[in-house]
């Protein structure tokens, strides 16, 4: 199980209205590496939470694609590595769910 930096996810860092997800996100910018079958990209984190993130990249990407996401964290300067499915996209950037089995 993936331990999460603990500010990451409290409380007040989340979204206010308790109706938009299932599972709230903290909104952030921080710059982060993510890589596909097609290679390694730059993309910018603007929400992020248990289950998903929302990464703005103009990074090649294919719906279904499985990803590794680079996730900043205060207590390693590795940041950490999380594996999800791209489960949208649009002009911006796109979805990545971490609950899809890759």
């Amino acid at each position: 199980m993936i331990k999460y930096h603990k500010d990451l996810f409290s409380e007040g860092n989340l979204e206010e209205d308790p109706n938009s997800r299932q599972h709230p996100r903290k909104i952030c910018y921080e710059s982060t590496f993510f890589s596909t079958e097609g290679g390694l990209f730059e993309g910018l984190i603007e929400n992020i939470g248990a289950k998903g993130v929302f990464l703005k990249s103009n990074g090649p990407v294919i719906l279904g694609d499985t990803i590794t996401v680079a996730v900043p964290s205060s207590r390693d300067t590795k940041g950490i590595k999380l594996k999800g499915k791209i489960v949208w996209k649009n002009q911006y950037g796109f979805g990545v769910d971490f609950n899809s089995k890759s």
